[in-house]
């Protein structure tokens, strides 16, 4: 079973130096972005044929391929470097299907190659991308009054969609790049989780959960369905435990057993089914996304990519802010 009290993996991998990684992490999230910038005037739609040159467009790309282009959902996707700091807004479509776009996704200028930076690129990068796949079913079912009880049962629902983030974070940079790499990912995030100043973000739990369960269980994450199953497993639980160790310190354990934080806990479960199941048969493959300069309008190099069966890209032009697959249903 996994373990939410301790952070170990019996290999001989060489682990980062805590200092050193807090401070390229802190470096990866600054503040100017050093991605794509939009392109200057009209430029026919022939030009954009081909994928922008730049180097973050590109490397974003490789890393969707990679990591996320895999399993279904009913969501179009669409990823930016642009932003101060990464995260993802979620938009609902009046058809049932939503769109999310993830912004912030910096590549540090001179550091493209570099193990540590690309790691943890890759790592918000599933991080951000598991909450367009998740967060869709919970948006209606956190509380809106003010009321202590109200917020305790909203932060539920928050920890527990960072909590799955980031154990999927590790899940799959563990079945794509090796133990390794889930070491260095978890190592860089546990100090800012440890210390995070809101609830929501208290996550190392699930993380440690996570990277146990890599070193520990390996083969109860073989495929795509298992290893996102087990993210969403790993989450709820440790967003659990942590929920209710912090409950319990201040003083708020009675609020657990009221009625309306356990209709929110059931529906949350609920949530996280519908996801499992639009994971597995949702009405889009996740084997396309957009790429943008901007997460706010469209700009002249923004475009669509298309995965193929054997992981080779194709690109079209987005010329305007519709999504992936709305662009793909036009040329039929």
């Amino acid at each position: 079973m996994a373990s939410f009290d301790r952070f170990q993996c019996n290999t001989r991998a060489r682990r980062p130096r805590r200092r050193a990684l807090a401070a390229l992490f802190t470096a990866l999230m600054a503040v100017a972005p050093s991605g794509a910038q939009a392109q200057q005037g009209v430029v026919a739609a022939a030009s954009f044929m081909q994928a922008p040159q730049d180097p973050a467009y590109r490397t974003l790309e490789l890393l969707y391929t990679k990591f996320l282009a895999s399993g279904r959902s009913d969501v179009e996707i669409h990823l930016s470097p642009a932003g101060g700091r990464s995260g993802a807004r979620i938009e609902p479509n009046s058809d049932g299907s939503f769109t999310c776009h993830v912004f912030g996704l910096q590549t540090p200028a001179g550091e493209i190659d570099s193990r540590p930076s690309m790691r943890m690129l890759a790592g918000t990068l599933v991080h951000e991308a598991t909450h367009c796949l998740v967060t869709p079913y919970a948006l209606g079912i956190r509380p809106d009054g003010d009321d202590p009880a109200s917020q305790i049962a909203s932060s539920l629902v928050l920890l527990t969609l960072e909590s799955i983030s980031d154990a999927r974070a590790v899940i799959e940079l563990y079945r794509k790049d090796g133990i390794e790499a889930a070491q260095e990912f978890a190592a860089l995030m546990l100090p800012h989780r440890l210390m995070a100043t809101s609830l929501s973000h208290s996550t190392a739990p699930a993380l440690r959960a996570a990277l146990q369960l890599v070193c520990t269980e390996p083969g109860t994450v073989q495929d795509d369905e298992q290893a996102f199953a087990a993210a969403l497993r790993i989450g709820r639980t440790g967003a659990e435990y942590a929920f209710q160790r912090f409950a319990r310190g201040t003083g708020r354990g009675e609020m657990l057993e009221a009625q309306g934080f356990k209709e929110v806990s059931t529906a949350l479960d609920t949530a996280l089914e519908r996801a499992v199941q639009a994971f597995h048969s949702g009405r889009y493959e996740n084997n396309a996304a957009t790429l943008r300069a901007s997460g706010e309008v469209a700009s002249a190099g923004d475009y669509h990519f298309f995965v193929s069966a054997d992981g080779k890209i194709r690109t079209e032009p987005a010329l305007g802010m519709e999504g992936v697959r709305s662009a793909a249903s036009s040329h039929h």
